[in-house]
């Protein structure tokens, strides 16, 4: 009888234990402390115009860099942590926004520290790393805009002086102070129109200069037949020859000092004399031929000096032309160079206002959340 009263309290002290088991109390978020288990869902949100977490990265630091800080920050092994440590992650997309679902569960033996606490630990662990990859990914962002925008401005920069200096390679070659390809080939079209009229000008002037040339050539031929077949203008030449002679004979006995100063003048006056009364004979014959001759001649100066002036001027405006060409292909560059420069005042454009959201974004803080569901 004794025996079988200790057995049946022993039953019945083995089937309360189990009752008071079986309904021990769940810990915090359905943890049972008890058996060492417990589910913990957290959910990571974020925006699309806000940084956007690495799946990849953070299941890494979930499997590895998390779990080792949480074991030494709650006194656990961590081989006893990583082993009991399970872990599920999800991914969902909506528009731009998305969410990573993130389930853990721990199994620990019984001890001072309960599952619910290790399962805050990483939640809280969580939180700081979604925290600060968003973070780094801003600071990343910023840095990489603030790069593109440097370039864009270095480019900029390098693309305007390498204009500039073609600009000033084609003023010096042109001697203009206006270089642009429209003002280069206007000026080019109106030099042309003038080297050809000059072109035009000198063949006429060389044809009438040759003409001239030979009429006066016949006319003074005439002149000099007419003057030698007249019988008086020979007779004044052997005058003139005569008192050359006797000036000379005179001259140097005046050396001698045989004659005196005033027999020179003397003979000096009457070779004057005849040579002026044998050009008023010349002259009488020439009559209407002679006036004409002075004025093919003057006319022969005047043009001889004309087509001078507009060789000048025409040598002058081919070089000017030849400058001009010389100095276009420099320009086509710089149309290039400034075609190119726009599409970098394009980047530079996005690039400052991808830098500007980047700081917007950093300044508001639109950071992903972890919450717990």
């Amino acid at each position: 009888m004794a025996r079988f009263k200790f057995t049946f309290v022993c039953a019945l002290l083995a089937m309360a234990s189990m009752c008071a088991a079986q309904t021990r109390p769940a810990g915090p978020y359905g943890a049972r402390e008890g058996m060492g288990y417990g589910p913990r869902e957290f959910v990571i949100r974020w925006a699309s115009e806000g940084p956007f977490p690495n799946q990849e990265e953070l299941s890494r630091q979930l499997r590895t860099t998390i779990p080792e800080e949480v074991a030494k920050q709650l006194g656990i092994p961590k081989a006893t942590l990583l082993d009991g440590l399970k872990l599920n992650m999800g991914y969902s997309l909506l528009g731009a926004s998305g969410a990573i679902t993130v389930q853990a569960s721990i199994e620990l033996p019984e001890g001072k520290v309960k599952p619910a606490e290790v399962l805050d630990a990483i939640g809280k662990r969580l939180r700081e790393a979604v925290a600060q990859q968003a973070e780094k990914q801003m600071q990343a962002k910023i840095v990489a805009a603030e790069r593109s925008v440097a370039e864009a401005r270095r480019h900029w920069d390098d693309l305007n002086n390498r204009i500039e200096n073609l600009r000033a390679r084609a003023r010096e070659k042109s001697g203009r102070s206006e270089v642009s390809q429209e003002s280069f080939r206007a000026a080019m079209g109106k030099l042309d129109d003038e080297a050809q009229s000059l072109r035009l000008d000198k063949a006429d002037q060389a044809a009438r200069l040759e003409a001239l040339q030979e009429v006066i050539a016949v006319q003074s031929k005439r002149l000099e037949e007419a003057v030698r077949s007249d019988p008086v203008s020979w007779e004044l030449e052997k005058v003139v020859e005569h008192r050359t002679r006797a000036l000379k004979v005179v001259e140097e006995q005046y050396k001698n000092g045989l004659s005196t100063p005033q027999d020179v003048s003397k003979a000096q006056a009457e070779l004057a004399e005849a040579r002026v009364r044998l050009a008023e004979r010349r002259e009488a014959l020439a009559g209407t031929s002679s006036v004409q001759l002075g004025t093919w001649n003057r006319e022969l100066q005047n043009l001889s000096i004309e087509t001078r002036q507009k060789a000048a001027r025409l040598a002058a405006i081919e070089k000017a032309i030849k400058q001009l060409q010389d100095a276009l292909p420099l320009l086509s560059d710089v149309s290039r160079l400034q075609e190119e420069l726009q599409l970098i005042r394009s980047e530079l454009v996005q690039a400052q206002s991808d830098l500007n959201a980047a700081r917007k974004q950093a300044r508001e803080r639109q950071m992903p959340t972890v919450i717990e569901q």
